[in-house]
């Protein structure tokens, strides 16, 4: 997560409307520990895998947040869906981006795409009683 200061440091740059579309460029410089901290994912053998993820344009910039935890949360489950029979109650891990994220407006709602490295810490099943 992004502090306060990282998050002011963000630059969106080459801004133009076209045919009722807005496209710029967003730039941000990695501090050396993030660097690293990539750099140490990279070499783990965590999967990389990538989800699609929707959120209503009237939401603002929270829109864009909701359609990411939408994506990571389509791609978590479209991953373990392959490895695990029964769907689980709970899974949590960690993410981190590989890819710069793609962010569309896709009919009247924010698209994001999104690649990341995947670790996960634990998988809850459902308890039968």
């Amino acid at each position: 997560e992004l502090t306060a200061g990282e998050l002011n440091s963000i630059r969106y740059k080459n801004t133009a409307l076209k045919d009722d579309r807005l496209y710029c460029r967003v730039e941000y410089d990695r501090s050396e520990e993030q660097k690293n901290l990539y750099r140490s994912w990279q070499s783990i053998t965590n999967p990389k895998i990538r989800g699609t993820g929707f959120a209503p344009l009237q939401k603002g910039f929270d829109g864009i947040r909701l359609a990411c935890q939408d994506a990571i949360k389509m791609a978590v489950r479209d991953y373990w869906r392959t490895k695990i029979k029964n769907k689980p109650r709970e899974i949590s891990g960690r993410i981190m981006l590989s890819a710069p994220p793609v962010v569309a407006v896709d009919s009247g709602r924010y698209k994001v795409t999104l690649d990341f490295f995947m670790e996960t810490d634990r998988i809850l099943e459902y308890e039968k009683f």
